[in-house]
């Protein structure tokens, strides 16, 4: 009677171990730093992508990055496909890309990464002080030649727009 018990028990956890599988090398792990993950990016960022991932790689050795890149409006629909788990783009979602998502039971998480700028270098001699923003198209634009159109007490000399 023992016996048996012992050996019911044992046949028992030889098929709980023998259904465990290694998630790691089978990619099913659902894990930030581990098992593979399926991104779509902006092809405007690939670039930065690409080193992005080089890093991301090497600190997390079991992690592996699928990236596709793409123009904005095919990683968006890759998304909504539900082919990628993850989208990097420039702008948040539309109203209606939102709506699809909610029907999908899915709760998208935004997260601003940077914004766009602009700087202006100067000689430390020149005077002035602020710079709004019609006076910098106007410069973009060429129709200001100088610092001193854009403000009277700048006595800087044509600057030039790269």
């Amino acid at each position: 009677m023992m016996k048996n018990k012992i050996l019911l028990i044992a046949v028992l956890f030889g098929l709980v171990f023998a259904s465990c599988e290694n998630k790691v090398a089978t990619g099913n792990v659902d894990e930030p730093t581990m098992g593979k993950k399926r991104i779509a990016v902006d092809e405007t960022f690939k670039p930065v992508f690409e080193e992005l991932e080089k890093q991301f790689e090497s600190l997390y050795p079991d992690a592996h990055l699928d990236i596709i890149f793409a123009p904005e409006t095919k990683v968006v629909e890759l998304l909504l496909q539900d082919s990628v788990q993850a989208i990097f783009i420039a702008r948040e979602l539309s109203e209606k890309e939102k709506a699809v998502i909610a029907k999908k039971e899915i709760n998208p998480r935004n997260t601003r990464i940077a914004y766009d700028g602009v700087a202006i270098l100067v000689n430390k001699e020149n005077k002035l002080k602020d710079l709004s923003q019609e006076s910098l198209k106007s410069m973009f634009l060429g129709k200001s030649e100088s610092f001193d159109q854009l403000a009277g007490d700048a006595k800087s000399k044509v600057f030039t727009c790269f």
